[in-house]
């Protein structure tokens, strides 16, 4: 994640400044920028606001997707954005006429864990994440918060 590197330096933030903000140690933020481990969805989502980003869905027609969600009481700001990010995927899947099964099969998941994601009761590794994105027909991006 060489670029988690040049943002993080883009930002004016030490390895250290990041951990505080993410809640993990120095070290792992050394081990997500060379490459030895993989952050989780939600420290990513972390991360990425501490350093001025947004994931975000983008359909087919080069659109970005997103939905207002209702804001529930003692939710933190990471699982607001993941319920975001998974209603937008659940609606593509159903706009594009996809059942829970096609995508777990497409992600390597069962449809169970997939029904878990879609209801935020779990939340996906990246890697499912990035295939659940691709078998609903969208790519995702980063965009800079204005």
């Amino acid at each position: 994640m060489a670029e988690l590197r040049e943002a993080r330096l883009a930002a004016g933030l030490s390895q250290r400044d990041v951990a505080r903000a993410v809640g993990v140690q120095r070290e792992t933020v050394a081990e997500w920028e060379t490459y030895q481990r993989h952050p989780t969805l939600s420290n990513l989502l972390h991360l990425a606001r501490e350093l001025g980003w947004r994931f975000v869905v983008v359909d087919r027609h080069g659109e970005i997707s997103d939905i207002v969600i209702d804001t529930v009481v003692g939710d933190s700001w990471v699982l607001r954005e993941i319920r975001r990010i998974v209603g937008v995927l659940r609606a593509a899947r159903r706009t594009a006429g996809l059942s829970q099964t096609a995508i777990a099969a497409a992600a390597g998941v069962t449809a169970w864990s997939l029904g878990h994601f879609e209801r935020c009761q779990v939340n996906p590794r990246l890697v499912v994440l990035a295939a659940w994105v691709r078998a609903v027909g969208c790519s995702a991006r980063w965009q800079r918060i204005v």
